[in-house]
């Protein structure tokens, strides 16, 4: 009976607790890298922020060829890929990206500056409010709109 039960003993082979140790610590791992890999995700984005400021805007009354000049910058972190200026009058406006733009193309990166000028015949005297609304869209495709009210003056 005591031989029996000794071969009984030696056939059941469990893991040593080393390797057991070992095959934990290795799920524990994966199981955070996939973990953190979900967080970052998600945080990257949560951390998107298009926003972009006016730093100057002027309407100067000139006859029928009123000047609207805007300077935007780019406050926030994702890319503008374009600005646009609407008004009740019809404008022809012209759009330039600052130096530090350069090799970018058409679109403004974080922290660089945006000028708008434009043309056209806004109001009848100097005095006059006049509502503009710029329209900036982000490499991400998330669009803010600016109303900006704009008193006429004359130079």
């Amino acid at each position: 009976m005591e031989g029996m039960r000794a071969s009984l003993k030696s056939s059941r082979i469990a893991l040593s607790p080393l390797l057991a140790i070992l095959i934990g610590l290795i799920v524990t791992i994966v199981a955070g890298i996939l973990l953190a890999q979900l967080y970052l995700n998600y945080a990257g984005i949560i951390s998107s922020r298009p926003l972009i400021m006016v730093e100057y805007a002027d309407l100067i009354e000139h006859g029928s060829s009123d000047i609207l000049a805007i300077n935007l910058k780019n406050a926030g972190n994702v890319p503008v890929s374009e600005i646009s200026v609407e008004a009740e009058a019809s404008l022809t406006c012209e759009t330039r990206y600052s130096e530090s733009t350069v090799g970018s193309g058409n679109t403004a990166p974080p922290g660089s500056s945006i000028s708008v000028v434009c043309i056209g015949d806004l109001t009848n005297s100097p005095g006059e409010t006049e509502i503009v609304i710029v329209t900036a869209t982000f490499s991400d495709g998330s669009v803010q709109k600016l109303t900006l009210p704009l008193r006429a003056r004359i130079v």
